[in-house]
C-alpha cells in the first residue's frame, strides 16, 4: 500500500542522513544511487496514491537525479510527466539524455516518440494525458 511504502521512505531517508557521516569514500557512489532509487521510488508512490500527488512527485524524480543524474528510470519518469504537462521540448531532451544511459530501451524510444509527435502538434490530448509513470525497478 502506497502510504506506507511513503511512510518507510521517509524513514529511510532519515537514516541515510545518519549513515552518510560512516561511509567509507569507496561506498559513496552506491549510496548515492541508493539515494536516487529512493526518490524515483517515492515519486511513484506519490503518483500512485488517490488523488495523485503530482507536484510532490515531480520534485522527487527531480531530486533523483541530482544524486545520480544518468538514472534512466528517474528520467524517464521526468520525461513522462512533462508530456503530461506538454512540455514536449524540455520532455525530448530529458528522454535523449535518458536514452544515452539505457539506448534500445522501448519504454524510453516510446516516449520520445510521443514528446516528438506533441513538438510537431501530432499528439492528441489524451494521449497526453494517459502517459504512465513508470514502476521502479528492483
Amino acid at each position: 500500500d502506497f502510504p506506507s511504502a511513503l511512510a518507510e521512505f521517509e524513514e529511510a531517508e532519515e537514516d541515510f542522513d545518519d549513515i552518510r557521516p560512516k561511509l567509507h569514500p569507496e561506498d559513496a557512489l552506491g549510496a548515492l544511487a541508493s539515494r536516487a532509487m529512493l526518490h524515483n521510488s517515492k515519486g511513484f508512490a506519490l503518483m500512485k496514491l488517490e488523488p495523485p500527488r503530482t507536484a510532490q512527485a515531480r520534485r522527487e524524480f527531480v531530486r533523483s537525479v541530482t544524486y545520480w543524474p544518468e538514472y534512466p528510470e528517474a528520467l524517464l519518469n521526468i520525461g513522462r510527466e512533462l508530456i503530461k504537462r506538454k512540455r514536449f521540448d524540455v520532455a525530448a531532451r530529458t528522454l535523449t539524455t535518458a536514452a544515452k544511459w539505457q539506448p534500445g530501451s522501448k519504454p524510453i524510444q516510446e516516449a520520445s516518440d510521443l514528446a516528438r509527435r506533441g513538438m510537431a502538434g501530432q499528439l492528441e490530448d489524451a494521449e497526453a494525458g494517459v502517459v504512465q509513470i513508470s514502476a521502479p525497478s528492483q
